[in-house]
């Protein structure tokens, strides 16, 4: 009986933390084609939808491809704190609750994406075909510029 309650506690903690409305969610590239990103808001929403793109990736491809794991895990801090900085900059809140909100809000698009690049693997055979992997693409071209 004890084993099967650390199960069913492992089993809980396993979970995604949203398995939120991801029908509605807006991907990077409908979330610019409705907000734009001259707001500084906006541009911290785009970079963390990258954020959590680019850790949904990193988790999922395969441990044989581990510099590519470092470097999109590398892309995501990176977009994780252009995040940061942007909301800081606009000044709406404290920098201490700028941080924890994006720290949320990446955890929440990561869970997505996750789903998301399961279902286009299995729609189009690839994790690179569909709309996750069209975010990844455009999210790794913001960075490097």
């Amino acid at each position: 009986m004890k084993n099967f309650k650390v199960f069913v506690f492992a089993l809980l903690l396993s979970q995604p933390i949203s398995r939120a409305h991801s029908s509605e969610f807006l991907g990077v590239h409908e979330y610019i084609e409705r907000h734009g990103i001259s707001d500084l808001f906006h541009a911290s929403a785009v970079m963390q939808r990258c954020a959590g793109v680019l850790q949904a990736y990193a988790m999922f491809i395969p441990t044989s491809m581990r510099d590519q794991k470092v470097s999109l895990a590398t892309m995501g801090v990176k977009s994780f704190q252009h995040a940061v900085a942007l909301l800081n900059r606009n000044g709406q809140n404290n920098e201490d609750q700028n941080l924890k909100t994006v720290e949320q809000r990446i955890k929440y698009y990561k869970d997505i994406y996750l789903e998301r690049i399961e279902t286009d693997q299995a729609n189009a055979g690839s994790v690179m075909e569909g709309k996750s992997g069209n975010d990844l693409t455009y999210c790794i071209k913001i960075l490097q510029n």
